[in-house]
C-alpha cells in the first residue's frame, strides 16, 4: 500500500546522499507534473526560499520546530519524518479514493486539509485560502500519542 521508508542507513549514513534522495522524491512527487489532487483540486508546489539547500516546504516536511513561530534555522531534522517522505503522495492518492482518514478544517479564510495513515501516526497537511483554486503542501509529520488522539477526534467529528 505505502512504499518502503527511506532509511538513512540505506545510504551508508552519508548525509549528502540521503539529502539528495529526499530531494529527488520531493521533486518527483510535488514539484513536477502530473500534480497530485485533493478533493478535486491540484496540489501545487509553493516556491518559497530554500533552507539548507532544500525547498522550504521540503524542509518543513523533514524538520520540526517547537511551535509554528520557530525560526527556520532553529528547526531540527526528524528522521521519522525523513523516512516517511515517500508516503506523502501515495497517502494523498489514497485519500482521493476514501481509503485513508482525510478531512478539512476552516480557520477564517484558510482551509487546512489533513490526510493520515489509519493509525494517525503520519499526517500530511495541505493549505488553501478561499480564493485559491489549488492546495499547497504545508508539512508532513509524525504526531505523538496525544496529538494522534486529537487528530482522530477531529476526523471523527468531520464525518458527522
Amino acid at each position: 500500500m505505502l512504499p518502503p521508508r527511506i532509511l538513512y542507513t540505506d545510504f551508508g549514513s552519508d548525509c549528502n546522499r540521503y539529502k539528495a534522495q529526499l530531494l529527488a522524491v520531493f521533486r518527483r512527487d510535488f514539484m513536477e507534473p502530473p500534480y497530485a489532487e485533493f478533493r478535486g483540486l491540484p496540489i501545487f508546489f509553493d516556491p518559497r526560499p530554500d533552507y539548507y539547500g532544500l525547498p522550504k516546504r521540503l524542509w518543513h516536511c523533514l524538520s520540526e520546530g517547537e511551535d509554528r513561530y520557530t525560526r527556520e534555522e532553529d528547526r531540527v531534522v526528524q528522521f521519522d519524518r525523513c523516512e516517511r517522505l515517500s508516503w506523502a503522495r501515495p497517502l494523498i492518492e489514497l485519500a482521493e479514493s476514501g481509503s485513508v482518514p482525510n478531512w478539512t478544517m476552516r480557520d477564517g479564510r484558510r482551509t487546512d486539509g489533513y490526510i493520515a495513515t489509519d493509525d494517525f501516526a503520519y499526517v500530511v497537511v495541505l493549505k488553501r485560502t478561499e480564493r485559491d483554486q489549488c492546495w499547497y503542501l504545508a508539512t508532513t509529520y509524525c504526531p505523538n500519542r496525544r496529538r494522534r488522539e486529537r487528530l482522530r477526534r477531529d476526523w471523527e467529528a468531520s464525518r458527522i
